[in-house]
Parts: C-alpha cells; sequence; structure tokens
C-alpha cells in the first residue's frame, strides 16, 4: 500500500524545548508524517519564568515554525507539516518561515492552509475569511515561493523585493484543506494538493476527490502534480472498552464534524443518518472558541452534549486493531495519498499512547 500515514492533532504533552525528540520518537515508531496545528498547540508547554513553578500552556495563539524547526532538527525522514495555518501573518512572512523549514528539513515539509475559522474567532475576526481572500492571500504565498510578480507585489505591499535565499531547491508544496465545495475547487486550481475533512467516510472521501479531478480536468490541469490526502479521527481500543475510546475521540470529532456545517445548515453530500447531528454542532459553534469557565475542559463537555455515539462510530475509527485497519483500508482504496490520523487530544490522552498503538498495532497490518 503507497498511502502515507501522518500523525495528527494536538501536540505532543511534551515542553517546547523537547519538541524535537517527540518528533524523533515519531520518526522512530514508524510514522510517515507528523503534522501540528497552527494556532493553540494545547499539549506543548513551556517552563514559566524565574521564580514562578512548573510549566505554561503554549496559549494563546503562536505560529507553529518553532516547533517544525525543532522536528526537523531532530529527524532525517519524517515528513512535516501544519494542518493547517490560517492566514493570520503577512504572506511574505508564511512564505519565508516555509522555505526556510523547506531547505531544514530538506524537502520534508508539507504546509497546509484552510480559512483559519477557529483560529480568525480567537483573533476576534469571527467567520475567518472571504474565499475570494484568502484565495488572493494564498497566490500570493505562492508568489513568494516562485519569486515571481515583484512588481504586482510592490504595488499592493510597497515592497520591491522577494525571498531572494535558498534559489537551489525546488518549491515547497502548499496545500489547502477544505470540506466544503467552494474551497474544494479552490484547493484544486491553486493549491499543490488537498486534505479534506469529512471524516472516515469513504463515499464522502471519494466525491470529494472526484469533485477536485473534475475542477483540475476543466482547468487543464490534470496532468500536473497533485496529492490528495484526509483527517481521520482514530482511537484504538485494546481493553474492549469502547465507550471509553469513543469518549477519548469525541472532542475530535466535534471539531472537525462542525466543517460539514459551518454555515448552519449541513453540506449536501452529508448522509442523511448523521444531518441532524452535525448541524446541532455546527450551531454550537466552535467549542475551543467558547469562555473556560466552570472547569478545565468545558469544551469537551460541550461534545459528549452534541456528539453521539452513533455519529462517532461513523465519522471516526473507534476499534481493536483489526478493525482500526479494516476501516482505514477501505479509506485507503478511496485512491487518497495520505491518510492523517486526528488522535485524541491530550486531556484524553495524556501519555500519547494511541500514537505508538497505531504505529505498533495498526500500520503494520497496512504496510
Amino acid at each position: 500500500m503507497g498511502v502515507e500515514f501522518w500523525r495528527f492533532g494536538a501536540s505532543p504533552d511534551v515542553e517546547l524545548r523537547d519538541f524535537g525528540q517527540a518528533a524523533a520518537r515519531f520518526e522512530d515508531l514508524g510514522w510517515d508524517g507528523l503534522s501540528i496545528p497552527a494556532g493553540i498547540m494545547p499539549g506543548a508547554r513551556m517552563s514559566a519564568g524565574p521564580g514562578q513553578a512548573g510549566t505554561v500552556p503554549l496559549i494563546p495563539l503562536h505560529h507553529p515554525f518553532t516547533a517544525l524547526a525543532l522536528a526537523a532538527a531532530s529527524t532525517t525522514r519524517l515528513k512535516l507539516g501544519t494542518s493547517t495555518s490560517a492566514p493570520t501573518i503577512h504572506p511574505r512572512e508564511a512564505a519565508a518561515g516555509i522555505d526556510l523549514l523547506h531547505w531544514m528539513s530538506r524537502g520534508r515539509m508539507v504546509h497546509s492552509f484552510s480559512r483559519g475559522d477557529s483560529v480568525m474567532l480567537q483573533t476576534k475576526r469571527a467567520g475567518g475569511i472571504t474565499v475570494d481572500e484568502f484565495s488572493r492571500y494564498l497566490s500570493d504565498v505562492h508568489g513568494y515561493l516562485r519569486r515571481d510578480d515583484a512588481d504586482e507585489r510592490a504595488r499592493r505591499y510597497g515592497e520591491t523585493w522577494g525571498l531572494d535565499w535558498h534559489q537551489g531547491q525546488s518549491k515547497p508544496p502548499v496545500n489547502v484543506s477544505a470540506t466544503g465545495p467552494k474551497m474544494t475547487d479552490l484547493a484544486a486550481r491553486q493549491a499543490d494538493g488537498i486534505s479534506v475533512a469529512v471524516g472516515a467516510n469513504p463515499r464522502r472521501i471519494a466525491r470529494a476527490l472526484h469533485r477536485v479531478q473534475s475542477v483540475r480536468a476543466a482547468a487543464g490541469l490534470s496532468a500536473q502534480p497533485f496529492s490528495v490526502g484526509c483527517y481521520v479521527p482514530i482511537v484504538v481500543v485494546t481493553d474492549g472498552d469502547y465507550q471509553a475510546g469513543r469518549d477519548r475521540i469525541r472532542w475530535s470529532v466535534h471539531i472537525h464534524a462542525r466543517f460539514s456545517a459551518i454555515s448552519g445548515s449541513a453540506l449536501a453530500d452529508v448522509d442523511s443518518e448523521d444531518r441532524s447531528s452535525i448541524e446541532r454542532i455546527g450551531a454550537s459553534g466552535h467549542a475551543m472558541a467558547k469562555p473556560r469557565t466552570g472547569g478545565a475542559t468545558p469544551h469537551r463537555d460541550v461534545a459528549g452534549e452534541l456528539v453521539g455515539d452513533d455519529l462517532v462510530d461513523r465519522f471516526a475509527v473507534v476499534g481493536n486493531p483489526d478493525e482500526c485497519a479494516a476501516r482505514l483500508n477501505e479509506v485507503a482504496e478511496t485512491g487518497v495519498d495520505r491518510i492523517l490520523l486526528l488522535n485524541p487530544a491530550p486531556s484524553a490522552d495524556p501519555e500519547d499512547r494511541n500514537s505508538e498503538l497505531l504505529a505498533r498495532k495498526v500500520l503494520p497490518l497496512l504496510r
């Protein structure tokens, strides 16, 4: 099987300075790639300042390039990337970071952008940016990475220069994460690849791939390289307690299922048995953006109220190693190039046992 399996999810529960060691562990376990979210990394911590005890989480907003640089310096084979970065910084700075990481990793960097509704909520820009605004931003990032359109950038940003270093290396791939038709079409036309966030549903994944192929064919892009991935929430059950497994991955299902009803109504390709549940999740707003009162993880309480077991079983993969491998094989047969396996939050799996179980018990069944 030629599919790549990427470890994705909130950062491992380590201090930021130890992130390179964590990445090396994933490489030793046999993962093909490591993808981290931009914005909030619930697991990553930094030592408290002088005179303060303990550690502090990397909250609020930060950029993932520091963690990825540590990972690049500590690994040799593991592919690295973001899932996803929001357009919160100037496109030149974004391109500079991508370019430098691509050089540091010797071509192992795969950067992914999205409109970033969740991060935009945290930065007080509710609703994210429009598809047209995102299209212009992505075009600018590509322009900086290709070192072209200098006159246009000078007109728009008052700049007369672009990225001049590392010109001997190939252009880093820039992907887009998408769920709905508008962003899927944009990714097909403008990006180097796409990762679809529709859960472990082979029918929805296949529909998205067919749409991408149709859009690229109509634009005359079929002959150009283009990679396709998908996000799959997953938890391995080894003790027979499937309910506990559902509870560990429920929050991750809540976060990703919401993208299928971001405007309030479920997307047309959502299966009938999931429409009402996903619309309730969409109407609830982004759990991580809600005030954290009355406990350390009320966002998980929100997920418990809205995400039923049936939706978890369909949208995510919950099972023993053989069952997980069978579900992932169904996803792989859709023709995707990579599957980004979304782990439970650190609060639900502080020792990151799920990543090790996947690498040791599930992935060998698929290779």
